[in-house]
């Protein structure tokens, strides 16, 4: 009996991918295959016919901006390719020529194709870069960027204008001499610029809710928990966010999202409507500022935060007049708040979240800023029992549900509910007490089960809440 034979599947459309990726632009890859655009763009469509997605999509400005799952492919792709090259290579030492490379291999010499004017960035713009460099390393005359300086940089990093080294240089001495407002403020101006204009809506969001994980943090997302009580309260709540490396399993935010009944969006007119028929969406950074992703990244080869993973959590992509900022570092909050009032923005509240988040519980929470009009300090109850707790995603999902009872892990959805309830109705700190109360009233309330939990429980059980 004969054994039916699949269709074969052609890696040259593997590699068309990782180029396009890599590049950006159907002209730039084609540069780099050596094929005409036409031949790039009958691959590309191959693509979206083979995957049922859009892979790219056009921005306002005409950017080619990566889909959600185009992104998430993008290793996978490098690690199929690297195999397929291996395996098709001749075994090392058994000849004494080295095969030609193949065309996407080819590769300048390092040094000459970073700082040759091949390159095709801008001569003026990696000169004015170059002056911002110089201005900020090391030395007696070393000083902080204006925020229309640390404007111009930023904008010519997400342009893409400069050489890496140069972004890595200024990064790196940014961080050595202490980031001040005026640069984090540099850079969110620019990275709002490529944000989309936000679609007009008949009833906006109240609040906007970064949540930006850490891949680092091990503790359960009892934060979406609390965004979903004030959803439940009557407030539209915009989550955007990015949770780093998922180990090939998807994004853990849109799982845990998907398992509360919280929509997803791929697009800011996804989020305008998610917005209105639920109450609630999440927004993965992918789906609005793409360019910014490969600034995060950065954390690991550099081993520490850079002013991109302190102000994405500013970006508001819907325009939100309050936000729930979570800073990374406990002397981070009057950085956050001086670098708002330097570009004149909406009221926010700025406290020390480890993970990228904004936290409240057992020896979190103190010290948190309310920008614009007052100081707000929380007294929670450190005689909670501490110690090791479950972090799977069965005992988030059963807290959830009713079906298992966690104190601590209900007093700090409770806390964070109360806070972002203050700033989505704009009360004073004084309401707080009540506002705690309502939060109780509305997770006696919950539903007992989102409609998606079972199917994010096959993807995720049993495995820790984050990377």
């Amino acid at each position: 009996m004969s054994r039916a034979i699949s269709a074969p599947i052609d890696l040259n459309l593997l590699a068309t991918l990782d180029i396009l990726l890599e590049e950006g632009s159907v002209g730039g890859a084609a540069q780099r295959l050596g094929l005409s655009p036409s031949a790039v763009s009958r691959a590309l469509a191959q693509l979206r016919m083979a995957t049922g997605d859009a892979i790219f999509t056009r921005s306002a400005g005409q950017r080619m901006v990566p889909t959600v799952r185009a992104l998430a492919m993008r290793e996978p792709v490098r690690e199929v390719l690297a195999r397929a090259r291996s395996l098709l290579s001749p075994e090392q030492g058994a000849t004494e020529e080295q095969p030609f490379p193949l065309k996407d291999e080819i590769r300048p010499e390092p040094w000459r194709s970073a700082f040759s004017p091949e390159a095709g960035r801008p001569a003026d713009a990696v000169s004015r870069f170059m002056g911002y460099v110089r201005a900020t390393g090391a030395g007696a005359g070393a000083r902080s960027l204006t925020l229309d300086e640390a404007d111009d940089a930023f904008s010519a990093i997400l342009a893409e204008s400069v050489h890496p080294e140069q972004v890595g240089a200024l990064l790196i001495a940014l961080h050595r001499r202490g980031e001040t407002a005026s640069e984090l403020g540099g850079f969110i101006r620019a990275a709002r610029r490529i944000v989309p204009p936000a679609p007009p809506l008949e009833a906006g969001a109240a609040l906007d809710w970064p949540v930006y994980i850490s891949p680092r943090g091990r503790h359960p997302f009892w934060f979406l928990q609390a965004a979903a009580l004030v959803a439940r309260a009557g407030h539209p709540v915009i989550l955007h966010g990015h949770s780093g490396s998922t180990g090939g399993n998807g994004d853990l935010l849109a799982l845990h999202c998907r398992a509360l009944g919280v929509r997803v969006a791929s697009s800011l007119a996804a989020a305008k409507r998610g917005l209105g028929k639920h109450g609630i969406v999440y927004l993965p950074l992918a789906a609005f500022a793409a360019p910014v992703i490969g600034l995060l990244r950065l954390r690991r080869l550099f081993g520490l935060h850079t002013l991109a993973n302190m102000g994405v959590r500013h970006l508001n992509p819907l325009r939100a007049p309050t936000s729930l900022i979570g800073a990374h570092r406990p002397s981070s909050p009057g950085l956050h708040a001086d670098a708002l009032r330097l570009l004149g923005d909406g009221e926010a509240l700025i406290g020390h979240g480890g993970r990228g988040v904004l936290e409240l519980g057992p020896s979190r929470g103190r010290g948190l800023q309310r920008f614009a009009e007052i100081a707000l300090a929380p007294s929670p109850r450190d005689n909670l029992r501490r110690g090791a707790r479950p972090t799977t995603f069965d005992h988030w999902l059963k807290v959830w549900r009713g079906q298992a009872e966690d104190p601590q892990a209900t007093h700090e959805i409770l806390e964070v509910a109360a806070v972002a309830l203050m700033m989505a109705t704009r009360s004073p700190a004084s309401e707080l007490r009540a506002l705690r109360e309502q939060a109780a009233l509305c997770w006696g309330d919950r539903q007992q089960q989102a409609p998606a939990a079972a199917r994010v429980r096959t993807a995720v059980s049993r495995r820790r809440i984050t990377p």
